[in-house]
């Protein structure tokens, strides 16, 4: 009888690490539509409505990662979310700023005076990749880094890498 329970419990210190591995192995993995998709659709996190809640620095990151897209070769960059296999939204870091800016009097001395306008948000550029059926779902892989979607774009070479692997 001992002779038996140490059997099972040395098989199962044996095999309890290799279903720990598997199962993580399964959690890092991109979704299949994710890695053999072809198409993708690049846009800004207020989505491809463009009603006017994106900002110059939003289109401008979008139209940088479409760029590093189409150099990786991987996807092609389609222009609209019914044409992809997925989407990818971006984000521009927005100032944490709650509106209050120097401002130079003619005599040199600082003021700071109440600005308005000012948008909060995110204090980290975010790269999100999502279902074709858009960006209202959850995202099925999302960074956040400082300056991520900035040359050399971090946030799409580590999309890449997780791609890839």
């Amino acid at each position: 009888m001992f002779r038996r329970i140490m059997t099972l419990l040395a098989l199962f210190a044996c095999t309890s690490p290799l279903l720990a591995k598997d199962k993580n192995k399964q959690k890092d993995q991109l979704p299949k539509f994710i890695v053999e998709g072809k198409y993708v659709y690049v846009t800004n996190e207020s989505g491809h409505d463009r009603l006017s809640t994106g900002t110059a620095q939003d289109y401008n990151a979008e139209a940088m990662v479409s760029e590093q897209i189409r150099k990786w070769g991987r996807y092609q960059v389609v222009f609209s979310p019914q044409q992809a296999d997925f989407i990818i939204g971006i984000r521009v870091a927005r100032s944490s700023d709650p509106g209050i800016k120097p401002t130079k009097r003619p005599n040199g001395s600082t003021v700071w005076v109440p600005s308005f306008g000012a948008e909060l948000g995110p204090s980290e550029d975010m790269l999100s990749v999502y279902s074709p059926n858009g960006t209202n779902s959850s995202p099925f892989w999302r960074k956040t880094k400082k300056n991520g979607l900035r040359p050399p774009v971090a946030l799409l070479q580590a999309f890449r890498k997780d791609v890839e692997k």
